[in-house]
């Protein structure tokens, strides 16, 4: 089975999927054909094979055509009014889609040449104790290798209500264990939970084994309120002993404590499992590592929870699960009782590359003999299958490690990504890497350049962390900004929790119809869900108001619901509730969210003890990541801005020990405040060098007026030279800080001047501006601020920003020249908007030199109070050490610090 990449894109991909799948069981089990998908990296060869083109648009019904080996004629074309994608059901569906795969669609493979029979019925028969044995097993691969074993059986003996709930629950593991994997892979897994589930119900009704399997399939993928009818349904039918009923309907009220305290062998795995899928969407970093965790210590190589702990923890607990990836595979292939059926000669492959001696390329060895393995293989899901989730697996967890080392460390990621090359070359997503290897640079040119390389061939690609980098490129070849937002943009309560969660549980959500939509389609799906309760709290308090004790009591204080309710006091001004309620957040999540801001709500009050205290418990909790340094860093800044710096040192240092660049400027300031500027200027040159900043260390002599400014201009000026020839937007903007920090504001004003007149970048247009103003040259200043505010020649980054504040800067000081006023600080705030701090100082310093360039006394006054503002923000940028330089020549003003006291 293939799929046209051209077409089928803006859609649902449940949707597409569950017809998709359709196909392929009215061949494999109403014909007994052999089956492949070229999705999940099957070849497709020879005659049969088939092309399905969903034709999908979310104003009108989808419309289902089957295509056979390219013939111009559909043999199928299904009525579009089946086709509800959208419907607050999706089980109605899902039925519209099983019930296709028994009848017209085996209908037209006969009337494409294709014949056969359909599985027999063996209404009693069990599936086989090794198939149940892998199937208890909380890991993808095993899974797999399980659901091959119940095929057979089918194949052989006939269905069953046992081993079609069995493909049901075995399929809907594998959607969730292979839900961090980019692309189909996820949604193509539910698709089959669904049907076969769906399958089992139709052709054993009411059944109460085959009630029970669709109800777990139904809960894993996402549909609890359909999940809890189906298990009141199996147990009126006389539902058998079955554990996992039991399981899934704690997850259905996203009762993670109920799941974290089961203690007995067989079911602890599902039950750790299963509370870390509940808590995942709420944001509550403790809760959700700390789950993540407890489901490693049960089940090692559950790549499912490494996944968590990457996309929840900061740099070093995440650098240590992507490792963890590869130990997990280890673990995976080398248990005694993993993958049943494994074809004896790569079962012995495996064997002798666990044996003494590295072997870095033995992993790909596997992948290549399950490829061969699956050319000579009959069964569904076949040997190819689990090969290709080998490499995406390899290919996530390289990813994944080279992105933080990249992003978070700001380290440059080749020597990791060449070592690993060997692991991932040829993948499809390969290109992604070669980004990667370009993104601890400041090049963003080049590394967009990489970016639009990446050919995606699968239309329904997802890629969490490129989605920044793409969104506003329409250039890029996978148009993967649009097609995260199709992977979650199914009506089931996965990606409807994923979508609140990613708004701040209501926050931000300002288009009221948009609101009402996710509400109702969550409250048709997901009645229980504490994001949709967190929702509510936030924008719809009188109904809330009237319910939250008992969501409290049904979900065990789920912390998504105790942090809306904790920041809905706050913003009543209802403090001893808010703090109550904080408390409770914190006893299932001990993170930075509930200590920090319960710390601000006693700061508010005054009472600086108790927001000491606060921080100081949640120094004693676990930490994900670098919060007990974003912490320490707050603390000492606080300190060093009452007075009290000598306080302040054993948490600057503390913090500063991560190597987090913030952190070490913490330190740095809290030693300035002390007068020990020798250890100051020595952590901002490690800081500098460290993370390739060669405009660290004289940017702090600028600032600080000490400190060997003499050194750091070589260094600087030797930097200007390795950059000299670089046309790149970072290339010419770093070459005029050069100039700006070195005092040679001549080779600055030409440099922007030129790079203004080629870009129009703002940044550069009022550095010569401002420079052209100081040498009261009004021609050139008003010819580059005209230019900088021509809507002809609007500017815009590679990552899409337009720099906003910058050019309402040059629109304001066009007004302040024709009317000869003086700036008013409420425009300055209005400039910046919500989120001032990345252009404060810049604004600020631009401003403040316009009106310094005057001359007059009260210009220099005013100039003087707008350089402080610029000084004194907490951007590291060029601006701010060039304010504090004009403040120290013009106005005898010394070292500045950036540091506040906290806000109360």
């Amino acid at each position: 089975l293939k799929t046209d990449p051209e077409l089928g894109q803006n859609h649902p991909l449940l949707s597409r999927e569950c017809f998709r799948k359709a196909v392929l069981i009215a061949a494999r089990d109403e014909l007994g054909l052999t089956t492949r998908d070229e999705v999940l990296g099957e070849p497709v060869r020879g005659t049969g094979t088939l092309t399905l083109i969903p034709d999908i648009d979310i104003r009108r019904p989808m419309t289902l055509r089957l295509f056979v080996d390219g013939k111009p004629d559909p043999v199928f074309t299904a009525p579009k009014a089946d086709f509800n994608i959208w419907s607050n059901k999706p089980q109605d569906l899902i039925a519209v889609a099983e019930a296709l795969s028994r009848k017209e669609l085996v209908d037209a493979l006969h009337k494409a040449g294709l014949n056969g029979q359909p599985n027999k019925t063996d209404k009693d028969g069990p599936i086989s104790e090794e198939a149940a044995i892998a199937l208890e097993h909380p890991e993808l691969l095993t899974q797999l290798a399980g659901l091959r074993l119940v095929h057979q059986q089918i194949r052989t003996d006939g269905e069953s209500p046992a081993r079609l709930a069995a493909l049901a629950r075995g399929y809907a593991n594998a959607y969730q264990l292979s839900a961090f994997i980019w692309g189909s892979t996820p949604k193509l897994m539910a698709a089959r939970a669904l049907l076969y589930g769906q399958r089992a119900v139709v052709k054993f009704p009411n059944d109460p084994t085959a009630l029970a399997g669709r109800a777990y399939a139904e809960a894993l993928v996402g549909l609890p309120k359909q999940a809890m009818a189906d298990l009141d349904a199996a147990n009126t039918a006389g539902a058998p002993d079955d554990w996992r009923s039991e399981l899934i309907r704690a997850l259905t009220l996203y009762d993670a404590g109920t799941l974290s305290a089961v203690t007995n062998k067989q079911q602890a795995p599902w039950g750790r499992l299963f509370a870390t899928i509940a808590v995942e969407h709420s944001k509550a970093v403790a809760a959700t590592i700390g789950s993540a965790l407890a489901t490693l210590k049960v089940t090692p190589d559950s790549q499912r929870a490494i996944a968590v702990i990457i996309a929840n923890a900061g740099p070093g607990l995440a650098n240590w699960a992507s490792a963890a990836g590869g130990d997990a595979f280890a673990f995976t292939l080398g248990r005694a009782d993993g993958l049943p059926g494994l074809p004896e000669p790569i079962a012995n492959m495996i064997r002798i590359l666990r044996g003494p001696g590295k072997n870095p390329s033995g992993r790909m060895k596997v992948v290549a003999a399950l490829h061969k393995a699956g050319d000579a293989d009959a069964t569904e899901p076949s040997w190819h299958v689990i090969a290709h989730e080998i490499e995406d697996i390899t290919f996530m967890n390289v990813e994944q490690e080279a992105w933080h080392i990249a992003e978070k460390w700001g380290i440059d990621a080749t020597d990791f990504l060449t070592a690993s090359e060997p692991l991932v070359a040829g993948h499809r997503y390969h290109g992604f890497l070669d980004y990667l290897r370009a993104a601890s640079g400041n090049n963003n040119d080049a590394k967009n350049a990489k970016l639009d390389a990446v050919n995606i061939d699968d239309p329904t690609y997802a890629m969490g962390e490129a989605s920044g980098a793409w969104d506003g490129r329409p250039e890029a070849k996978s148009h993967a900004a649009w097609n995260i937002l199709v992977t979650r943009a199914d009506n089931t309560a996965t990606d409807l929790d994923y979508y609140v969660s990613a708004f701040s549980f209501g926050h931000g959500l300002t288009d009221p119809k948009y609101v009402d939509g996710k509400i109702k389609r969550m409250e048709a799906i997901a009645p229980d869900s504490p994001m949709l309760q967190a929702v509510k709290i936030n924008l719809r308090w009188p109904e809330a108001e009237a319910k939250f004790e008992g969501w409290l009591k049904g979900n065990g204080d789920h912390p998504a619901l105790t942090m809306a309710l904790a920041r809905h006091y706050a913003d009543a001004n209802d403090l001893d509730k808010s703090i109550a309620m904080y408390e409770r957040y914190v006893a299932g999540s001990p993170d930075w969210s509930g200590f920090h801001g319960m710390a601000k709500l006693y700061l508010k009050r005054g009472d600086e003890g108790k927001w000491l205290e606060s921080l100081q418990r949640f120094l004693k909790a676990p930490d994900p990541g670098l919060q007990h340094a974003s912490v320490q860093a707050e603390i000492s800044r606080h300190l060093v801005a009452i007075g009290r710096p000598a306080e302040a040192i054993p948490y600057a240092r503390d913090a500063a020990e991560t190597g987090a660049a913030w952190a070490t400027d913490a330190y740095s300031e809290a030693c300035e405040a002390t007068g020990d500027w020798a250890t100051a200027e020595k952590l901002q040159i490690e800081n500098g060098e460290h993370y390739d900043r060669p405009t660290k260390w004289p940017e702090w002599c600028v600032r600080t007026g000490h400190g060997d400014l003499a050194a750091a201009k070589k260094q600087l000026l030797k930097y200007e030279l390795s950059i000299r020839n670089r046309t790149d937007r970072e290339g010419l903007t770093d070459r005029i800080s050069v100039f700006l920090i070195a005092g040679d504001d001549k080779q600055a004003e030409t440099v922007a001047t030129q790079v203004a007149g080629r870009t129009n970048d703002p940044w550069a247009g009022l550095v010569a501006a401002s420079l052209a103003a100081a040498r009261h040259n009004d021609a050139a200043r008003d010819r580059l601020l005209a230019q900088l505010t021509d809507p002809a020649k609007p500017f815009k980054m590679p990552g899409g920003s337009k720099r906003a504040a910058l050019v309402s800067t040059a629109s304001y000081l066009k007004e302040l020249i024709k009317e000869k006023g003086s700036p008013s600080t409420d425009r300055l705030t209005l400039i910046l908007g919500d989120d001032p701090d990345d252009d404060a100082a810049n604004v600020y310093y631009f401003v403040g030199q316009f009106v310094l360039s005057r001359g007059d006394v009260a210009s220099k006054a005013l100039a003087k109070d707008l350089l402080m503002t610029a000084a004194t923000t907490e951007s590291s940028k060029t601006p701010r050490s060039l304010a504090a330089r004009q403040l120290r020549t013009t106005f005898g003003v010394q070292a500045l610090s950036t540091t506040k006291p906290a806000a109360h």
